[in-house]
């Protein structure tokens, strides 16, 4: 079976990339690197493009499983050729989730002849360097779910993942309507995420009669939740909402317990292995939360599992698995734009694409969003459980 699975996922990449191999065949490769700086690279003999994200601090989680997905594709096409026989080279710079170091970044690799840029899978970064990618004009792919990154006007963003008012209307349906529950207090912080996870959360509330008995915000980097989960539990919830990062959520997971908050504790997509390793397993059982990826829920899945295993030794987490997707949509696009390899073609290609992948079905809008679907899942011995 492992070997059908493998078989079955590398003819899921192989299929994006046959018309690259044959092409690559018939590539002189005598193009000598530009050394002029814009997007274009039609005369390098490599295609740049750059990843900015977390790669050192509390946040470096999703930096490298942005890094992971993103690798798990680019080594393929560049193992079967690269794309007309060129290489993919990826420029990747560690922004610490600092959104001033990640403007820098950004304005550093733009003169570097990148034809695209992830950046970056955290939304306050990906707002802060917004306006530098779309001077550029390069496209710009992010996982950043706040909803306004879409709303700036920008004609080169491109989100590889739902925003959050789609996960939280998905969440807010689910408590409300399947579950039944009204008594709902919600905890968020004050960074972009958990702003945009506030916003959107008490929005969807809203449109099914529901308003949250208490609304908590803290600092992004805050540790101790003693006085707000206290405010909280005052009020006898029967659901927990946690809008914030994953470590922050294992943190109020934890002290809630410790404090007998007995609400049902619910979240978004933060709820992944580093949530369940901070609250630890015993305490994140039983969270629900909203996800686009549950391993191994079907075949599709158990064959990208198996692959991430192969090449990195860990599950296929569902923050991997969307970088995926949204590295081969640029693959796809970068393929179709050829031979005009510069921001403005790929863009225009990326808006082309109908893309069904490991996360969902993809067609970019004008605004950049690709997708609105969610499901929800459950924290269950440590791993995430697809919920009916």
């Amino acid at each position: 079976m492992k070997n059908k699975r493998k078989s079955i996922f590398k003819g899921m990449i192989l299929s994006t990339l046959a018309v690259l191999a044959l092409t690559a065949c018939n590539s002189q490769g005598k193009s000598n690197t530009s050394k002029s700086s814009g997007s274009s690279t039609k005369d390098s003999k490599v295609i740049k493009i750059a990843q900015i994200g977390p790669f050192s601090g509390n946040a470096a989680s999703f930096g490298n499983w942005d890094n992971q997905g993103i690798m798990l594709v680019v080594d393929e096409v560049n193992k079967n050729g690269g794309i007309h026989g060129k290489k993919i080279e990826v420029i990747k710079i560690d922004d610490q989730a600092n959104p001033t170091v990640a403007v820098n970044a950004a304005q550093k690799v733009v003169n570097q002849n990148i034809v695209a840029a992830f950046a970056t899978p955290l939304s306050t970064g990906t707002l802060a360097t917004l306006q530098v990618f779309d001077q550029a004009k390069i496209p710009q792919l992010t996982a950043g779910q706040d909803t306004s990154i879409t709303t700036k006007g920008s004609k080169y963003i491109f989100r590889y993942n739902a925003n959050s008012a789609a996960y939280t209307k998905t969440a807010a349906d689910y408590i409300v309507n399947k579950l039944g529950k009204k008594k709902i207090a919600i905890i968020t912080n004050s960074g972009a995420y958990g702003k945009g996870e506030r916003d959107s959360f008490t929005k969807a509330l809203k449109e099914f009669g529901v308003e949250p008995i208490a609304d908590e915000v803290v600092t992004p980097d805050a540790k101790d939740f003693t006085a707000q989960l206290t405010n909280i539990k005052a009020k006898n919830p029967e659901v927990l909402y946690m809008g914030t990062e994953n470590i922050q959520m294992g943190l109020i997971t934890k002290q809630a317990i410790a404090l007998g908050l007995k609400a049902q504790r619910a979240g978004g997509s933060a709820a992944d292995p580093i949530f369940v390793k901070t609250a630890g397993v015993e305490n994140a059982e039983g969270t629900i939360f909203t996800t686009q990826y549950i391993p191994d829920a079907d075949e599709k899945t158990k064959e990208f599992n198996e692959a991430v295993k192969a090449k990195y030794g860990i599950e296929g987490e569902f923050h991997i698995a969307k970088a995926y997707d949204g590295a081969m949509m640029l693959v796809e696009a970068l393929k179709n734009a050829y031979p005009n390899l510069d921001g403005e073609t790929v863009a225009k290609e990326l808006r082309k694409l109908n893309y069904s992948g490991i996360t969902g079905d993809y067609k970019f809008d004008e605004t950049g969003e690709g997708t609105d679907k969610a499901q929800m899942a459950v924290i269950k011995d440590g791993k995430a459980t697809l919920l009916q």
